[in-house]
């Protein structure tokens, strides 16, 4: 797991991620916690919450808390 600890403000919701990846992913697994994307098109700061690196290829997980709901328009 990079980094090894979480920063102080992770929201609870990525804490909780965060943890469970740590505890239970294989040794051959390399997980990045809030990897801040550079070249993002339409936001000057973004980040990938998670990216995970395995042989076959990659995940990128973004985690979202508190409720979900139907967007209505």
């Amino acid at each position: 797991m990079l980094p090894q600890k979480p920063s102080g403000d992770v929201p609870q919701s990525e804490l909780k991620i965060f943890e469970r990846l740590a505890a239970e992913c294989p040794d051959d697994w390399t997980v990045i916690h809030s990897l801040g994307l550079s070249n993002h098109r339409k936001k000057v700061a973004a980040e990938a919450d998670f990216v995970v690196i395995i042989e076959l290829g990659l995940l990128v997980i973004e985690v979202k808390g508190g409720p979900i709901s139907p967007r209505l328009s």
